[in-house]
């Protein structure tokens, strides 16, 4: 079997070193072929550096190394470096690490045990670390824990070649045609569009970890760069291209739309609540036509996500928040006078919207 890590990186050099080195500690039987594909194509520190360094002493690191004009374009330079012979590849983030020197021999065999065609390797503090596996298709699995917690954090994802190659293309087309105005989880559709009725598994083994627990002062600077708060929101285009494409799952729950211990709509109207109380923005900018216009959108947007809700006991709990929230939102927004009594039932929802809907943990028990 030929296995590929496949990393994108972004200037993250001493992220990107830990991960390397966490990659090298793997213990790897004598009939896999391992091979490591690094996509940089637009890091201003060290990076590019390091990696041609890095080749020079290691056969099996492919790399991606020309400065492009966006970091965007990191998705189609990795597809584009996969290996023709490569049999699985796990995507994996250059913030990220290996905790076990047993990761990829684990990983290997389950794919020769199971007739599979992805697995979702857990994240170490998220685990309850039993090493057992749950096989299904993959709608029920995301039905079942989670369509963002299934797919999203690119770092669980271990997936055949071909299949990650044209979710990754599909992935880049995206980026290049809607930069920045797309869903902070494309990757994630694409990947469920890939493997829509396929069988699937979920791999309790604990086996990868971020680097840092707590997002840092890059990080969070790196997010607003990137438009990922705002971005989060256009993840319901994927939910509604879902719903036209009848890629739900025939009985969607509650847990279908889950994003870590909250759903995922608390995420969308937190988001929308602070755009529209934030400090920083005068009243001026809050009633302009640039605002209001960026604002309706995602309201209406969020107000037609309701719509593909299946079960009409939920629909109806959804829609009464969600359109009781946007009236309180119009209401200080326009109501200047009375700002100083909304406001506190604004941050009161917030507060709400954040109370835990399920265990971080029991995700995976």
């Amino acid at each position: 079997m030929h296995f590929v890590i496949a990393i994108p990186t972004f200037n993250r050099l001493e992220y990107l070193k830990k991960n390397i080195f966490s990659i090298k500690k793997q213990k790897i039987n004598s009939n896999i072929k391992l091979s490591v594909c690094i996509s940089n194509s637009a890091s201003s520190d060290e990076t590019g550096s390091y990696l041609n360094v890095l080749t020079a002493k290691n056969e099996n690191i492919i790399i991606f190394n020309d400065k492009l004009e966006s970091e965007y374009l990191n998705n189609g330079c990795l597809a584009s470096i996969i290996p023709q012979d490569a049999d699985w590849v796990w995507y994996l983030g250059d913030d990220d690490f290996f905790v076990s020197e047993n990761a990829i021999n684990d990983v290997i065999k389950v794919i020769l045990d199971n007739d599979i065609d992805f697995i979702h390797v857990s994240q170490s503090r998220r685990s309850a670390k039993t090493f057992q596996l749950l096989i299904e298709k993959s709608e029920n699995l995301s039905n079942r824990l989670g369509y963002l917690e299934f797919f999203g954090w690119i770092s669980s994802v271990v997936i055949k070649k071909n299949l990650f190659i044209n979710a990754l293309k599909n992935t880049q087309s995206i980026y290049t045609k809607q930069w920045p105005d797309c869903s902070a989880f494309i990757h994630s559709y694409f990947f469920y569009n890939e493997l829509y009725g396929k069988s699937c598994a979920f791999f309790d083994s604990g086996s990868v970890e971020p680097q840092d627990l707590k997002q840092t002062e890059q990080s969070i600077k790196r997010w607003k760069n990137e438009n990922i708060p705002e971005r989060y929101l256009f993840v319901i285009n994927d939910f509604i291209n879902m719903s036209k494409n009848n890629l739900l799952p025939s009985c969607t729950n509650n847990t279908f739309f889950r994003y870590q211990n909250i759903n995922i709509w608390d995420r969308w109207l937190i988001y929308l609540i602070n755009e529209t109380i934030r400090d920083d923005y005068s009243n001026e900018f809050k009633t302009s036509q640039e605002f209001l216009k960026k604002i309706d959108f995602h309201w209406l947007n969020l107000v037609n996500f309701v719509n593909i809700i299946s079960d009409p006991p939920q629909k109806k709990k959804i829609s009464i928040m969600v359109k009781t929230i946007m009236g309180l939102c119009v209401k200080f927004l326009f109501d200047k006078d009375n700002q100083k009594i909304y406001k506190p039932f604004l941050i009161d929802q917030i507060n709400l919207l954040k109370e835990s809907c399920y265990d971080f943990k029991t995700f995976y028990e």
